[in-house]
């Protein structure tokens, strides 16, 4: 192969590295919880049993749920720093399971039913419960694969129309699964605005019986500390912590050595232990910034024939190319270093 096309041929080859997910032990953890989530939120709405369509019609004509309509649905939190792999993680896990299922049978009854496991929607920048509404209503036709509801509810105004056609939607699509993502966007949410999101949310669990999973920055958990009701409900099946890894976490190294395998330069360094300290240090154990740094690294090594990675070259783009991420890293350093000292500290008194 020509020089140039070689050349040509390793810089586009190097993107493939945005899409690596190493599987961890959270990775696992996740998996196990929002699977039991899925399957128990719809032991309370089996479409074989007739209270089931009574409380679908009665959401439908606006009577609220039916009377003795008790909800399976529960909850699940994912907290964790930007760009440490949640989204990628649940995406992943999410990828499991098919978006729309089309039924005409069901155990040997005639059920003519689009089925919706799992939505995955964002919160509005603005934390507005109407836009969420509307995120809703055009995921919802992804999911289906046509232009049924986001265009129809387009022009509805006033909150109340909207969540109750969410409401009815979701309950004749037997959906699985609602995800939040970007959840701390409720911070900057108007006056009432977060109150009325987070009810909605625990509408949706206790009257509607679909599970919700919610995803956030730690800054998330704030918004659930103010209501004791919220915050029982945010933590039904506990709280899915993606912490930044300790220096010699074994999953960091796990993560580091798969990372380090997908490089495109003609001679491929190995994995030295000065190497995996300066990889550590430049992104302090966050995904996206290790990823981001190996990207750019390569590309710089193969534009200027350099062709490997030196510890001398990491610092080099952490510097340069990285630059407007230092105020993020020294402030997750700084803390890590508090850590520690408390950590020394408290291990002292109690040697004592």
């Amino acid at each position: 192969m020509r020089p140039d096309c070689r050349r040509k041929f390793a810089l586009h080859c190097i993107e493939r590295l945005l899409q690596l997910v190493q599987p961890l032990p959270i990775h696992l953890e996740l998996e196990s919880a929002l699977s039991s989530l899925i399957r128990s939120g719809y032991v309370g709405r089996n479409p074989l049993v007739q209270s089931t369509w009574r409380h679908v019609y009665s959401l439908a004509v606006d009577r609220g749920p039916e009377t003795g309509f008790r909800s399976t649905a529960s909850t699940l939190s994912v907290v964790g720093l930007s760009g440490i792999g949640k989204s990628t993680a649940l995406e992943s896990i999410l990828r499991l399971y098919p978006q729309a299922i089309r039924h005409r049978r069901y155990r040997g009854q005639e059920l003519v039913q689009v089925q919706i496991p799992w939505l995955k929607i964002e919160c509005p920048f603005d934390g507005s419960l109407t836009g969420l509404c509307h995120a809703f209503f055009r995921a919802l036709d992804r999911a289906i694969g046509e232009e049924r509801y986001a265009r129809r509810y387009r022009s509805i105004r006033g909150i109340v129309p909207l969540v109750h056609q969410i409401e009815q939607i979701a309950s004749t699509h037997f959906v699985g699964v609602l995800i939040i993502d970007e959840l701390q966007h409720l911070r900057v949410a108007k006056t009432g605005g977060k109150e009325n999101m987070l009810n909605f949310f625990v509408n949706l669990i206790n009257s509607i019986g679909v599970p919700v999973v919610f995803v956030g920055t730690n800054s998330m958990i704030e918004l659930f500390s103010d209501v004791m009701r919220n915050a029982r409900r945010a933590t039904g099946l506990g709280l899915s912590d993606f912490r930044q890894p300790a220096r010699d976490d074994p999953a960091w190294a796990l993560l580091v050595d798969a990372a380090w395998q997908y490089q495109w330069v003609r001679h491929v360094e190995p994995l030295t232990a000065e190497l995996r300290c300066v990889l550590y240090d430049l992104t302090q154990g966050v995904t996206d910034f290790l990823i981001k740094l190996l990207v750019l690294a390569q590309r710089h090594a193969i534009h200027t024939g350099e062709e490997r990675l030196t510890a001398g070259l990491l610092r080099s783009i952490a510097d340069t190319r990285m630059q407007l991420l230092k105020p993020a890293l020294d402030a997750l350093e700084a803390e890590t270093r508090s850590a520690w000292r408390s950590s020394r500290t408290c291990s002292r008194q109690t040697a004592r």
